[in-house]
């Protein structure tokens, strides 16, 4: 999805290597828009917080260690380069290639994975809640059309 700001108009745009079911661009007014955005996404973000209510009272070490790991991938991603639009393409001219590959392989059975433990799985939802940017940009967006 590409989306444009153009006076106080957002264009939408859908990107797919799937050009023969690509959908025609969309036009909103901005205000509305994110007013609309706000308003859809409040559950979301709503249940988010309290995930990380619970993670902070229930597993506060645990839930420290994950807040720092996350500091110090912020910290490390602050100089990143955006990819170039010519690398996107490539991206997408190979994820096209794997699709037909999988699609010709659709008969075989996956590969069965290995079962994860618990402090494995509570460590990927930690690192996720201390990661996820949805509560923080919703109350920013929230807070600018109050």
């Amino acid at each position: 999805m590409r989306a444009v700001h153009n006076d106080n108009l957002v264009v939408l745009e859908e990107r797919t290597h799937h050009v023969q079911s690509q959908l025609s661009p969309v036009c909103f007014q901005l205000q509305r828009f994110a007013s609309e955005l706000a308003e859809a996404t409040r559950v979301a973000v709503d249940l988010l917080s309290g995930l990380k209510e619970v993670a902070r009272e229930r597993y506060p070490r645990e839930w420290q260690s994950a807040c720092r790991v996350a500091v110090q991938r912020a910290e490390r991603l602050q100089n990143v380069s955006p990819t170039p639009a010519t690398q996107v393409e490539e991206a997408l001219a190979h994820l096209e290639d794997l699709e037909t590959k999988c699609q010709t392989n659709l008969g075989r059975s996956p590969i069965p994975g290995t079962a994860e433990s618990p402090a494995k799985r509570l460590q990927l939802v930690l690192d996720y809640l201390t990661e996820e940017g949805l509560a923080s940009a919703w109350r920013a967006l929230s807070t600018k059309l109050s």
